[in-house]
């Protein structure tokens, strides 16, 4: 992806996104996520900043070696998460809480709210963040060879796909069948435990705070992980990736301890940001073969990047004159995509600058 928009900007998005976007905002939210709708779920009685002290001295314990985090994840926690969420799901499809009912939302509402709603789990950010980790870690498996690389990761993929897809469409049908017995307003994690309550009782949302937990934890390890090899890569092995691990698990405990809705209020703008350059990326990625030169892919990034920093401003600061004058119009910017048109045309114009230029010739020796 980084060969046709440039190693400098690679540099930059990736650290960038790593120390914000993973250890000042996505491990921290993990940890409030886990304390809050994870283990005070089970008890209301666990006060929150001890644990999420707690929370993050297990995450330095998965995290102390750089070998062993994706490991202990999938041989631990993963399957204790995996197998407690079938269950829920699975008595939900044999015992429904109640039948479907028509939402109300009409149109592309539900398309557009579900896509915005998916920016702030961070999750395609993550997949980029991450590759390194995951990649690593099949390589230590023994398959080597590019080929065998993409065919293990590609098998990986569609068990987490068919996993997935099995539990979120389990609870996608637990909300058709009791959102009706909810308030509109209420928030997504009220929500999930009020119907997993409708479910099965004190015990079922007790066994989700479990479930809650190990999925936080597991995101966690993992982001912790790839902040600190980044950082160990980067300082080329002066400092030891042991202490580099502490150190941000330390500093993700500090700012986790503002609490959720405060940190959520804080930190939804930046994964808006970080997703329209993502995406670019991703769409880079697929028309790579029909592109015809690299400054489309420069021109459709940079473009996407300054519109994208505009909009964290007026996220931010919504009052600047011409700056948030600019930024609402942009076409898309009110649905949450105001990132498209920009790349049409920074792609379009890129691509027309980069046909203009003349190509050195080649001297022979």
């Amino acid at each position: 992806m980084y060969d046709h928009v440039g190693v400098r900007y690679y540099k930059i998005y990736l650290a960038v996104a790593l120390v914000t976007g993973c250890q000042f905002a996505a491990v921290p939210r993990t940890a409030a996520v886990g304390v809050e709708l994870g283990l005070q779920s089970i008890s209301s009685a666990i006060p929150y900043i001890p644990a999420a002290i707690i929370y993050f001295i297990v995450v330095i314990f998965f995290t102390k070696t750089e070998e062993n985090a994706l490991d202990n994840i999938g041989k631990i926690l993963t399957p204790l998460m995996v197998i407690i969420l079938f269950g829920i799901v699975i008595k939900n499809i044999i015992a429904p809480v109640d039948t479907p009912v028509d939402t109300g939302i009409s149109g592309g509402g539900s398309l557009v709210n579900s896509l915005l709603e998916g920016y702030n789990t961070g999750d395609l950010i993550v997949s980029f963040l991450m590759a390194s980790v995951f990649l690593g870690a099949v390589k230590a498996k023994g398959y080597t060879s590019a080929k065998e690389c993409g065919k293990a990761t590609l098998k990986a993929a569609i068990v987490a796909f068919i996993c997935l897809s099995v539990i979120y469409g389990g609870l996608l049908y637990l909300g058709a069948c009791g959102g009706s017995h909810f308030d509109s307003s209420i928030g997504n994690a009220s929500l999930l435990v009020g119907l997993i309550e409708m479910s099965g009782g004190t015990i079922m949302r007790q066994i989700l705070g479990v479930a809650v937990t190990l999925a936080c934890l597991t995101t966690a390890i993992g982001e912790t992980t790839a902040t600190s090899q980044f950082v160990y890569k980067e300082l080329k092995g002066k400092v030891k990736y042991r202490y580099i691990s502490i150190f941000w698990c330390v500093v993700s405990m500090f700012v986790s301890l503002i609490g959720l809705d405060r940190l959520l209020a804080i930190i939804n703008p930046l994964y808006a940001t970080f997703y329209s350059v993502g995406l670019s990326l991703l769409l880079i990625l697929i028309l790579r073969k029909v592109t015809p030169n690299d400054t489309a892919n420069r021109g459709a990034l940079y473009m996407v990047t300054v519109v994208s920093l505009l909009e964290l401003v007026v996220s931010y600061a919504p009052n600047v004159p011409v700056i948030s004058t600019f930024v609402n119009m942009v076409p898309l910017h009110a649905q949450g995509f105001g990132w498209v048109v920009p790349f049409i045309v920074g792609y379009v114009v890129g691509a027309i600058i980069g046909s203009t230029k003349k190509k050195t010739p080649v001297v022979a020796e």
